[in-house]
C-alpha cells in the first residue's frame, strides 16, 4: 500500500505524523471523495511489531464498534474501518487541538495554573460524553454497559473551537468485545488514574471512569499530579491509601464545595461516588465558578498551540515510510531469505561444538541426580491444601472536608514539568 493507502488509495491520503504512543501512531490525513472533496481525519495505525496474532486487530476492531455506537459531539468519532495486510487502520474525526495534557504542561512550565472557568468547562464536557458512553445501548435498546477504562489527561482532546472530547476507546470494557482483555482481576488503564477496585482485583463498572475523571480534576487546579511514587507498587499503594490534599493548601481561589466534589468522586469505595457522570456534571454546576465559555476555551487551546509551534516549528510531513505499508510476515519472510548466509569463524564453529557437547553430557547425567534426590525427600507431614481468601469488608465512604474554615496556603515549592512530551 502507498501513502495514499494502497488499496484504499481513492478513499484517504496520508499527511503527516500527529501523535505516537505504545500501542499505534496517529496521522493527519484526508478522505476523498469526488470533484475534489476532500476532509480532514485522523488514522490511528497499530505498530507493526504488535501485529501477531489476531489479539491486536480484535482490539482494534472493538475500538471502532464501541465508539461507532456512541454518538455525542464531546465523543471522538470513528468514522471508517481500513483493511490493511495484516492489520485494520482507524479512521477517526480529526479534532484540531491539543490535549489536556499538553495544555497543562504549557501551564506548569510557565509557572501558572489553568483557571478554573477552563477546568469546569472542559470537565463538564468530557463528563457528558462520559455519560453518552456509559447509557450507550444496542440495536435491541439493550445497555451495552461501556466502561472508558483510561481516563486521563492524555486522552482528552480541546479544539480550538471551545469544546474537549473523550478519546481513545482502545481497553474499554463492553458487552460484546470480540477480544477478551476486560475479564475482572486484569488492571488497565494508566497507574495514576486506575480505580480502587481495579487493584483490588474486583469488576470495574461506571465508577471507574468517574473515578478517574475526579482525579483529573484535582489535576487540573493543583497543576501536579495526584498520585506519583517511584514504583509501580509504590503508586498502587497511594491509590489505595485513598485520600486527596486540599486544594485551598495550592491555590486561594478554589471553592470549598470543589473540594467536596473530588472526595466523593474519589472515594475508595465505588458506592460512595456519585451514580452517574450526569450527577457529577450536576455537582460541578453547583460550584460558585462561573464555566468558561466556547470562545474563551477555544482563546486558551489556540494560545497553547501558537506557543507550542513556535518552540517546535511547523509540522512537517512524513518523508519516510507510509504508514500503511504494513509489513506482513510474509514479506519479512523473504527479505530474510534475501540475506546472504552468514559465514562463521572456525574458531567459533570449534566453540560452539564444544558448548554442544557440554549440554549433551549434563542432560545425560540430569536423571540420575534428579532420581537420587527424590528418593531421599522425606514424605510431607500433611496434605497440600489451597488457601482461598477471606471475603473482604465493604470499605467506608471517604471523609468530606470540612464544610467551612480557609486553609493557609502550603509553603511547598510547586511542582512543575509532571506532563512530560514522552507521555502525549
Amino acid at each position: 500500500m502507498d501513502a495514499r493507502g494502497g488499496t484504499s488509495s481513492d478513499r484517504y491520503a496520508i499527511d503527516r505524523k500527529i501523535a505516537s504512543g505504545g500501542m499505534a501512531t496517529v496521522y493527519l490525513g484526508r478522505a476523498l471523495g469526488a470533484h475534489g472533496f476532500e476532509r480532514r481525519v485522523a488514522i490511528k495505525v497499530c505498530h507493526p511489531h504488535l501485529l501477531e496474532g489476531e489479539a491486536r486487530v480484535h482490539a482494534l476492531v472493538d475500538e471502532a464498534r464501541v465508539t461507532a455506537r456512541i454518538r455525542h459531539p464531546n465523543v471522538v468519532a470513528t468514522l471508517d474501518v481500513v483493511p490493511a495486510a495484516a492489520s485494520l487502520h482507524l479512521v477517526m474525526e480529526y479534532v484540531e487541538g491539543v490535549t489536556l495534557a499538553e495544555m497543562l504542561r504549557d501551564a506548569t512550565a510557565s509557572g501558572e495554573r489553568l483557571p478554573l472557568p477552563v477546568v469546569v468547562r472542559t470537565m463538564l464536557d468530557v463528563l457528558a460524553g462520559l455519560h453518552a458512553a456509559h447509557e450507550t445501548k444496542d440495536d435491541d435498546g439493550r445497555p451495552l454497559g461501556v466502561v472508558h477504562r483510561d481516563v486521563s489527561p492524555q486522552n482528552v482532546l480541546v479544539s480550538v473551537d471551545g469544546h474537549a472530547k473523550i478519546g481513545d476507546f482502545g481497553i474499554s470494557k463492553a458487552e460484546g468485545r470480540l477480544a477478551l482483555s476486560t475479564e475482572t482481576g486484569e488492571v488497565k488503564g494508566k497507574l495514576g488514574y486506575v480505580a480502587p477496585e481495579a487493584y483490588r482485583g474486583e469488576a470495574v463498572a461506571r465508577q471507574a471512569d468517574l473515578y478517574a475523571t475526579g482525579v483529573v480534576l484535582w489535576e487540573c487546579a493543583a497543576g501536579e499530579r495526584l498520585f506519583e511514587g517511584d514504583s509501580h507498587a509504590s503508586v498502587m499503594q497511594r491509590v489505595l491509601r485513598g485520600g486527596v490534599p486540599p486544594l485551598g493548601f495550592l491555590r486561594d481561589d478554589v471553592p470549598l464545595e470543589l473540594d467536596a466534589v473530588i472526595a466523593r468522586a474519589t472515594a475508595t469505595d465505588p458506592r460512595a461516588r456519585y451514580a452517574s457522570a450526569e450527577d457529577f456534571a450536576r455537582a460541578l454546576e453547583a460550584l460558585p465558578v462561573t464555566p468558561a465559555t466556547t470562545r474563551e476555551l477555544g482563546a486558551a487551546v489556540r494560545a497553547v498551540k501558537a506557543r507550542r509551534e513556535a518552540t517546535e516549528g511547523p509540522p512537517r510531513a512524513i518523508e519516510s515510510v507510509p504508514p500503511f505499508a504494513v509489513e506482513t510476515p510474509a514479506a519479512r519472510a523473504e527479505a530474510v531469505a534475501a540475506l546472504p548466509p552468514k559465514r562463521h569463524s572456525r574458531a567459533w564453529i570449534v566453540l560452539s561444538s564444544l558448548a554442544v557437547a557440554a549440554v549433551a553430557i549434563a542432560s545425560a547425567a540430569r536423571p540420575a541426580r534428579v532420581a537420587r534426590a527424590v528418593s531421599a525427600r522425606p514424605a510431607l507431614p500433611v496434605p497440600l491444601v489451597r488457601v482461598v481468601p477471606a471475603a473482604r469488608e465493604p470499605l467506608p465512604p471517604a471523609p468530606l472536608p470540612p464544610a467551612s474554615g480557609r486553609r493557609a496556603p502550603s509553603s511547598e515549592p510547586r511542582r512543575s514539568g509532571f506532563y512530560d512530551p514522552k507521555e502525549l
